[in-house]
């Protein structure tokens, strides 16, 4: 027994110390984050493409900032340089790409500091282009999530104080249930009160929904309302006393995001005050207003 003991302690003598506190090296990092992966894209329009990028350090040096991303649509060959810019502390990146080609897709990103450019292996993303198979859903109740574009400018809350109805064109790649709305909630200081609508294009009211809690931004519909592909809707939720979020230019190219296809000029909106009714229609600089449909399959 003492023998063995013996040998034990001699062979972790013999184990370098570093081996149990190596650390990763220091990289240069980035990702795809719209399109979700293996989502169908449309061929011949634009699409937006949007991530993050960083600089990874775990030696103690000091983090660089990320000056460039660039993509790539043939394996490596040539590389688009993307917009790169800062949404509160992340590094952000957008392009739109035109894809003409139909069939399978895959996009590379790489990042790059002054000193460094991302090594392999690189993220990449497969797509298809046209028509493909339906990806399977990462959620049972999935958000649409507008990805950060960062060649637009944010405005959390307008200065316009007029009674709107605002509103996202959506299509689905699948059959399913819209569950809720959630719309922006920066400014909640007035009267009146909140509303939710779900319509269809020809200006059919499908479903309504009233404001939880003056503090909530979740309408829910009681049931949910079903929807179908191949067919446009229109999520839309009232502000009595305007000051809503936008971010003009951002709907200037189709945003991919299954089950969710945004085409490009989907926000819309109608002043409650001039005595229209019906589906919002107006569209103003391509811009968003942050209304988020929640689906269900």
């Amino acid at each position: 027994m003492f023998r063995r003991l013996v040998a034990l302690i001699a062979v972790v003598l013999l184990v370098p110390l570093t081996a149990s506190a190596a650390v990763p090296p220091d990289r240069v990092l980035s990702w795809i984050d719209s399109p979700g992966p293996d989502n169908v894209l449309p061929l011949g329009s634009p699409v937006l493409l949007a991530g993050t990028a960083r600089h990874s350090v775990w030696s103690g040096a000091p983090e660089q900032p990320i000056t460039a991303v660039d993509l790539s649509f043939d394996g490596g060959q040539t590389w688009v340089g993307a917009v790169v810019g800062k949404r509160y502390s992340a590094t952000t990146w957008s392009l739109i790409h035109t894809f003409t080609s139909p069939g399978p897709v895959t996009v590379l990103s790489r990042a790059s500091t002054a000193t460094e450019v991302q090594a392999a292996p690189l993220e990449q993303a497969h797509y298809w282009v046209g028509s493909g198979p339906l990806p399977a859903l990462p959620c049972t109740e999935c958000s649409l999530r507008l990805p950060t574009r960062a060649d637009v400018s944010y405005v959390d809350i307008d200065p316009d104080p007029r009674p709107v109805e605002l509103g996202v064109r959506f299509e689905v790649d699948r059959a399913g249930h819209i569950q809720s709305i959630w719309g922006g909630n920066n400014y909640s200081e007035g009267e009146g009160t909140r509303t939710a609508r779900l319509w269809n294009t020809d200006g059919e009211l499908l479903g309504e929904a009233p404001e939880g809690s003056p503090r909530t931004s979740e309408f829910v519909f009681d049931p949910p309302v079903a929807v179908e592909p191949g067919k446009t809707y229109v999520a839309s939720y009232v502000v009595p006393w305007g000051h809503y979020p936008v971010v003009e230019g951002y709907f200037t190219a189709s945003v991919v995001q299954s089950p969710f296809i945004i085409n490009e000029n989907a926000g819309v909106y109608r002043y409650t005050d001039e005595g229209s009714e019906g589906v919002p229609t107006q569209t103003y600089r391509g811009s968003s207003y942050s209304v988020v449909p929640v689906f269900t399959s």
